[in-house]
């Protein structure tokens, strides 16, 4: 087994084990609080996400494909890593604490101003790309892994102690400023050195002039599927908020896979791309063939099993609502459309066509924000579902045309197509269904692996 499967394998793993701890904290927040203060927990999830873009602003990314070409530079791009980080990191506070004041009610202004002290810490969570560029998954994933239940833990606390209800929201807060904390004491000790942020001459300009185009892009790209919240909460109510978070929580549960699948890959994209064309342009078709053929299987998929997702986990507070049940459906088409945009992405990196990668960011923003400004005062939640994978769709297809020779073979959409086909025809209970559901995903997913088209990706 290869390190880029060895990685892949443990990532995918960690990923279930957390899958199912974070459905199970949905199931808890969804039940147990109304949906104003559901929406207020997304609210802060979500926020989270956006921090981590906005720090970062790809250049992880950026690290991790200069360290591959040249490890003497890795102190040198670490510090300038760290420098442009911690910079951010002081913006983005700023923001958070601005943002603050206009909180209505107090309790949740205390959320607020913690999340502003962890974005700080946060800076230094950009030392992960040591364990990016070393295949090392499984002690970092352990610690997610052991923070999410910590998460998990302290809702069934705060629901046994009858604390109140934005101590949900807290929880998260505690979550990342212990995975800031943990990763960086992680990877000082892999390293054997403190890395310093480099903020002028240690080197802090020329990386960033190499990465800040394909950040914002990166920003751009990843940031869509959780800017549909902050979108809906500008555009709607509360109520509103509540119900559109019932849908997005499980189906953002699922937009990490392909980046998780690709992470291990990029420096092998990276490392090919100069001494071996013909085998970059192999595994380039490989991980294309890998990724459509998960498209189809998430989109068939989640279609199939979206009443049955709410009913388990939030019994009759969202499953009986159509609209949520139609307003899932649409982010997992759009989620299959992020399969596909994800592939194109690292090629466009690997290949160091950044700006190419930011026009198509740009675009999709456009036509999201455009379709929700149209359907989301006609259709609300439903059509803020519609426009997010509607853009999703548009962008991704016009990419795959722009990185010419990945189109996948036609056979990889049998094993996705085959699982929607078997769970329209299934009967049962809710939890039925899906643990049938989860089996048939597992084996096509399998069988993807094991295929001719997508060896390839593992040599």
């Amino acid at each position: 087994m290869s390190r880029v499967t060895r990685s892949q394998v443990v990532s995918l793993s960690a990923f279930v084990g957390r899958l199912f701890v974070a459905m199970a904290i949905t199931a808890v927040a969804g039940r147990a609080l109304s949906p104003d203060d559901f929406g207020f927990f997304t609210l802060i999830g979500t926020c989270f996400v956006v921090v981590h873009l906005v720090i970062d602003l790809g250049t992880r990314e950026a690290a991790g494909r200069e360290i591959a070409r040249d490890w003497g530079q890795e102190r040198r791009v670490l510090e300038g890593l760290l420098g442009w980080r911690l910079l951010a990191a002081l913006v983005v506070a700023g923001v958070i604490m601005t943002a603050a004041g206009w909180e209505p009610r107090s309790e949740r202004r205390w959320i607020w101003w913690g999340m502003a002290a962890t974005a700080l810490v946060m800076a230094w969570s950009g030392l992960t790309v040591v364990f990016q560029v070393r295949q090392i998954v499984g002690r970092p994933a352990l610690v997610r892994f052991s923070h999410q239940g910590m998460v998990l833990g302290g809702a069934a606390a705060v629901l046994i102690l009858d604390l109140p209800a934005v101590c949900f929201a807290g929880l998260l807060v505690l979550r990342e400023l212990l995975n800031a904390v943990w990763f960086q004491g992680l990877a000082v000790r892999v390293l054997g050195q403190r890395p310093r942020p480099a903020l002028r001459e240690r080197g802090l300009g020329p990386f960033l002039r190499s990465a800040w185009i394909q950040g914002v892009a990166r920003l751009l790209h990843i940031g869509h599927f959780p800017a549909s919240v902050l979108l809906v909460s500008l555009l709607g109510d509360a109520g509103e908020l509540g119900r559109y978070s019932a849908a997005f929580r499980p189906a953002n549960a699922v937009l990490v896979v392909p980046w998780l699948l690709l992470m291990p890959f990029l420096p092998v994209l990276a490392a090919r791309l100069g001494e071996e064309p013909e085998r970059f342009r192999s595994a380039a078709r490989s991980a294309a063939a890998l990724l459509s053929g998960g498209a189809v299987l998430v989109g068939a998929a989640g279609w199939m099993l979206a009443p049955d997702v709410l009913e388990v986990l939030y019994q009759d507070h969202y499953a009986r609502a159509p609209e949520v049940i139609d307003a899932l459906r649409w982010l997992m088409v759009g989620l299959a459309g992020t399969f596909l945009a994800a592939t194109s992405s690292s090629i466009l990196l690997a290949q160091r066509r950044e700006k190419e990668l930011l026009v198509f960011a740009l675009a999709r923003a456009v036509l999201q924000v455009a379709g929700y400004l149209i359907l989301v005062p006609r259709a609300g939640l439903v059509g803020a579902a519609v426009a997010t994978a509607a853009s999703e769709w548009i962008i991704a297809l016009v990419m795959m045309r722009r990185v010419p020779g990945i189109w996948a073979s036609p056979l990889v959409v049998v094993p996705g197509a085959v699982v929607g086909a078997l769970l329209f025809l299934l009967p049962g209970a809710p939890w039925v269904r899906l643990l049938v559901g989860a089996g048939l995903c597992i084996l096509a997913a399998f069988c993807l692996f094991r295929s001719s088209a997508v060896r390839r990706s593992r040599e």
